[in-house]
């Protein structure tokens, strides 16, 4: 049995595309300088403030969204409708990413498990990604920037009504 030490209410739209992913997420502590393009998880490293375990919501009035592909998603902003930031992860126990474990629950069923070491690079791959394309789009990442890095358990569909838990 888990612990709830928060509970936090959400909005998906109701007849439309509801989905919850439990996630990494790392909080930037610095600046990422403009002109740096490529990142090693090691340097990406350098540059998170706080990882937190956190929920993707994901959400749109067209119910279709993930059937129609990428490009669909993609002009639905990936249908981001928001993020749950949990609690902060300890650094030494997070970077231990291959043992870093999550799952997810959708009315107290057990729909997904996985962990850092489910993500392809890791969260701080993830990470290092994010650092280099941004920066190559001329935005480079900011001190007190959210970056979330995949869905460690996989992506749940989920409909207004329902309660979900991730731990």
């Amino acid at each position: 049995g888990w612990e709830r030490s928060a509970l936090t209410q959400c909005s998906v739209f109701a007849g439309g595309f509801g989905a919850i992913e439990a996630e990494y997420a790392f909080r930037i502590g610095r600046d990422a300088p403009a002109d740096k393009f490529e990142w090693t998880p090691a340097q990406a490293a350098d540059y998170v403030g706080s990882a937190h375990a956190a929920i993707e919501i994901a959400s749109s009035p067209l119910a279709t969204i993930n059937q129609l592909g990428p490009c669909v998603i993609i002009a639905d902003f990936g249908n981001n409708a928001g993020l749950i930031l949990g609690a902060e992860i300890p650094d030494g126990l997070f970077r231990a990413d291959d043992t870093f474990n999550c799952r997810m629950e959708l009315d107290g069923v057990v729909v997904g498990t996985g962990g850092a070491a489910s993500l392809p690079g890791g969260p701080l791959g993830a990470l290092a990604f994010a650092l280099g394309r941004c920066a190559r789009r001329g935005l480079p990442l900011k001190a007190g920037m959210l970056v979330t890095t995949g869905a460690a358990t996989g992506i749940h569909n989920i409909r207004a009504g329902q309660s979900a838990l991730a731990g």
